[in-house]
């Protein structure tokens, strides 16, 4: 009876350090934690820049500097009102190279001053109101020659009597509705400049 007893506590201390020895150590079974440090991800590139659009170029307007109106093109030239027409005009050269000209027409004209040619234009009006005349003299007093960089050539300044057939724009009279005058202005321009010539007023430029 005495050996029962004392196997009974010899039992339970036995389980006891086998409980004790689960708790101590850890099981090989057990999954390990992961990193608790936060993740860092790389640095995210930048959007490519979009290409910035070419600019395109405006077209040049017809009748400026850039763009003249073409040889014989004609004008129309009116007063406020664009339908207030008082007449039409073409522009053209008559004589590129004047001086011989000019020189036969009167012993006393001048020639053109040292480093300039006189080169002759004719302007030719078209009146088209049935009330207001149009006056040629006063009308071309705003026309003038230009260079093609710019550079603008007034009328000669000096008195030339003019060939025969060339009419002075003073000799022009007052044109109305379908009557045509044409005049010659004589301007001097310079040697060195070999490009084209082009008519201006109010802005517009005509090719010759």
């Amino acid at each position: 009876m005495h050996v029962k007893k004392l196997a009974a506590p010899a039992v339970a201390l036995a389980l006891l350090l086998a409980l004790t020895a689960c708790g101590g150590q850890p099981s090989s079974n057990a999954v390990p934690q992961g990193d608790t440090k936060p993740a860092t991800s790389e640095p995210a590139e930048p959007a490519a820049e979009k290409p910035k659009p070419t600019p395109t170029e405006k077209p040049a307007e017809e009748g400026t500097l850039a763009k003249p109106y073409p040889v014989g093109y004609v004008v129309s030239i009116y007063e406020g009102d664009p339908d207030n027409e008082l007449a039409t005009l073409t522009v053209a050269i008559k004589d590129a190279n004047a001086g011989a000209a000019i020189a036969q027409a009167n012993q006393f004209n001048e020639p053109a001053q040292p480093g300039y040619h006189y080169v002759a234009v004719e302007y030719t009006m078209t009146g088209s109101s049935a009330t207001e005349p149009a006056n040629m003299s006063w009308l071309l007093s705003d026309w003038s020659l230009a260079q093609t960089d710019g550079v603008l050539i007034g009328e000669n300044n000096t008195g030339v009597v003019m060939p025969d057939g060339w009419n002075d724009t003073y000799m022009v009279n007052d044109l109305y509705q379908g009557q045509v005058g044409a005049a010659v202005v004589v301007y001097q321009v310079p040697d060195a400049y070999t490009g084209p010539l082009l008519a201006t007023a109010y802005g517009k430029y005509l090719s010759l």
